[in-house]
């Protein structure tokens, strides 16, 4: 399974940001075939497997930065991912859209973050929608959590209050999908 660069792109970036004084510590805490990817260059547009650039590198930051705690370091990156992601002219259509426009993109973003993935809105109803996510054949509670993150940070920036992202089905635990449900109040 592969994701894109502008994703592995943001690892550093959050370390770089957060940890400023400790990213060689983090290279160096990687193994040899996830650090190689993160000496060079990483290219936006390119396709890079997932495992080492991405879930190994999250659970180093997890250790090293965040007292293993898996799910606040993917939340606390989603969030981040999210705000970067969501600068300039795009806050300004995010702020414009519905929660529902909103989990709509997220999706198409996610399609083509992820190689493969299967992205799809189950249920809406007023203050709460539900979409799950298939054919992710390497996924990872890290990953799964990130989303959430991101997802919840992306509602508050276009104006939900309080916005919530759960993590209901899990493909990592053996759940035939991943089952995230957003609420807002």
């Amino acid at each position: 399974m592969n994701v894109k660069g502008t994703a592995v792109g943001s690892i550093p970036d959050f370390v770089k940001h957060h940890f400023p004084n400790r990213y060689g510590e983090w290279i160096v805490a990687l193994s040899d075939e996830s650090a190689h990817y993160f000496r060079g260059e990483i290219v936006t547009g390119a396709w890079y497997p997932i495992r080492e650039t991405l879930i190994e590198p999250i659970k180093v930051i997890s250790k090293l930065f965040f007292e293993g705690d898996d799910e606040k370091t993917v939340r606390t990156m989603g969030s981040f991912s999210a705000e970067l992601a969501l600068s300039g002219v795009y806050r300004f259509v995010v702020k414009l859209g519905t929660p529902r426009f909103l989990i709509e993109r997220a999706g198409s973003l996610m399609r083509t973050y992820f190689d493969p993935c299967s992205f799809t809105l189950i249920q809406e109803s007023p203050k709460r929608l539900i979409f799950i996510i298939t054919d992710f054949p390497e996924s990872d509670e890290v990953i799964e959590w990130n989303i959430a993150g991101w997802i919840e940070r992306a509602l508050a920036i276009s104006g939900s209050v309080n916005p919530t992202a759960q993590v209901i089905k899990s493909m990592a635990k053996d759940d035939g999908v991943t089952e995230i449900e957003m609420k807002w109040n």
